[in-house]
Formats: C-alpha cells, structure tokens, sequence
C-alpha cells in the first residue's frame, strides 16, 4: 500500500540551459573585443544593418549546424548605447565583423 506522501511526488523542474552554458575559445575573437554586429531578425526595420557591441562571454553553440559557416560558438554581445541594456544578446560569427576604426 503506497502513502499519500509517495503519491505527491512534484514533477521535476525543467533543465536551465543558461546555467549550462560550456565556456569556449574563439579563434576570431577574444572576451572585450569591440565589434560590429548584424541585426538579423527579419521583418524588423533595422535588419541587415550593424550595431557597435563589445564580446562579454563566448560559449559552445549546442545548436550549431554542422554545414553552417559558423565556427560553433555564441558570442554574448553588450551593445553599445542601446536603450534597453540586456546582457544576452547572443549571436554567431556569421553576423559579426571586427569594429569599423574609420
């Protein structure tokens, strides 16, 4: 006979994929590198243009496509004199560029 305390079991929570995010290495770039990256979400009036961003965290992309061009890794991006200053704005290296000096 089960108890009613064994019957109440809570169901597991759900895995934090933020809290398992796998710091990684760029050969591109490195941690404070300031750059240049592209809006690529489509159907907004700012798309295709590049906004000024300085490279906080790289980790390892889970999701990265093996036939992509990307190198597999997430750049956590701090855009500069952005009005809502998020911190996880993450993109690949397909959409950044090294920071315009002229």
């Amino acid at each position: 006979m089960t108890s009613e305390m064994d019957q109440l079991v809570e169901p597991e929570p759900e895995k934090n994929l933020r809290a398992n995010i796998e710091d990684a290495e760029s050969k591109l770039y490195r941690l404070g590198d300031l750059v240049d990256v592209m809006d690529c979400r489509e159907g907004r009036k700012t798309f295709g243009a590049f906004f000024e961003a300085k490279i906080q965290r790289i980790s390892k992309n889970i999701e990265a496509d093996e036939e992509s061009e990307s190198d597999g890794l997430n750049y956590h991006v701090v855009y500069d004199r952005w009005p809502l200053n998020v911190t996880d704005h993450r993109c690949s290296n397909i959409h950044l560029r090294p920071r315009a000096r002229q």
